[in-house]
């Protein structure tokens, strides 16, 4: 009879993890995870418990992400379209903010939000967003708590393009270390910069995603939002964009690989089952 019940408890747990471990990509490190966003449908955060809500009325439009799966990533129009946690959700000190994003058009506005908090400098906020006067570059920049000052502000080179999926990250290893600040496109460096000191306060500006109050927002499409308390190496940053690319394609990969799991255990325990009841009888 132990059998049946071991049995039984493999099949509940491939069909289980079958359907939730897909939530965070294999491709994506765990360590030091705080907040994850698939847009599959759901605002929910997949790593935690910042969950967002619809800052806007309209709110942002699902479309397609980058492997064509429909209602699997969110659009954004430019106008203050957003969506927010109630928190800040960016940790104090060291953290690594990645996302995939894809330009469709030109913000209202000379600053192209994707994502950060209303006040920076004098409530310790950060802000990610295209530079419009320089080719659409990204450019992050974060505050150290008083009016107008900025800890760091450190810009790439890459101009970002039109209707094109791009991985862009943004690390900072929480100290003023030379070049502790960088920004990755497509998984390679950038562009890198130093903070002027490190930063224990993480602020009470909630996460917003997409565009500001004001206004200056994202115009095309964000998928896969990602937020650590660390910041990742090169190679993780790496690794993220390319081996998700052939990993992911597939979607529902880890699901499949654990439903073959359970069904050579039906072979096994169909094959052995018998033989143990002999063996007590």
């Amino acid at each position: 009879m132990k059998y049946h019940y071991l049995f039984n408890l493999l099949v509940l747990w491939a069909l289980f993890f079958g359907g939730t471990l897909q939530a965070i990509p294999v491709t994506l490190p765990q360590n030091g995870l705080v907040a994850y966003y698939t847009f599959d449908g759901t605002l929910e955060d997949s790593a935690g418990t910042n969950d967002l809500s619809n800052g806007t009325n309209p709110a942002p439009s699902a479309s397609e992400d980058r492997f064509g799966n429909s209602n699997s990533a969110l659009n954004f129009d430019g106008t203050p379209l957003n969506v927010r946690a109630g928190n800040p959700v960016i940790p104090a000190g060291a953290t690594t903010i990645a996302f995939y994003m894809k330009r469709t058009g030109d913000s209202p506005g000379t600053e192209f939000h994707i994502l950060g908090s209303n006040n920076i400098t004098a409530n310790f906020g950060t802000r990610i967003h295209l530079d419009e006067n320089n080719s659409f570059t990204p450019r992050w920049f974060m505050g150290k708590g008083t009016q107008g000052d900025l800890n760091f502000f450190t810009q790439g080179s890459t101009s970002i393009g039109l209707d094109e999926w791009i991985h862009l990250a943004f690390t900072w290893d929480g100290t003023t270390s030379t070049d502790g600040v960088k920004i990755y496109v497509n998984g390679v460096l950038d562009g890198t910069g130093t903070a002027q000191e490190p930063i224990t306060n993480p602020g009470s500006d909630n996460l917003f995603i997409g565009g500001l109050e004001s206004g200056r927002g994202h115009v095309g499409d964000l998928d896969d939002v990602a937020i650590w308390n660390r910041a990742l190496s090169d190679s993780e940053v790496f690794d993220i964009v390319n081996f998700d690319n052939t990993i992911n394609a597939v979607p529902e990969a880890q699901s499949y690989i654990l439903c073959l799991i359970a069904i050579g255990a039906i072979f096994f325990f169909r094959k052995n089952i018998p033989l143990a009841n002999n063996v007590r009888g």
